[in-house]
């Protein structure tokens, strides 16, 4: 597995609302700003390939390509999203 870049201000595509955890679902992918991969500059957008692990407490996902990253600080919208499910963010 490569080692981990961060993502900040990140938010899932295709999350579900299930038991009051908001989650990604099948095909879901990430999107945020990467920073420490040098495929990147610093505060690139960018979204990934499909998550296929996340790690809660790690706090990091996997993607099918074999890519971890390290989740940083949620998207503030995302965020209040979730919290507007009345959910917590998995």
């Amino acid at each position: 597995m490569k080692q981990g870049s961060r993502l900040e201000d990140w938010f899932f595509t295709k999350s579900i609302y299930d038991s009051n955890l908001v989650k990604p679902a099948e095909g879901a992918m990430l999107h945020g700003k990467i920073y420490g991969d040098l495929r990147f500059a610093d505060g690139t957008a960018i979204h990934t390939s499909t998550v296929v692990e996340v790690n809660e407490e790690g706090g990091y996902v996997v993607t099918k390509s074999g890519t971890k990253y390290i989740l940083g600080n949620i998207s503030p919208e995302y965020a209040q999203w979730v919290k507007d499910k009345g959910g917590k963010q998995e």
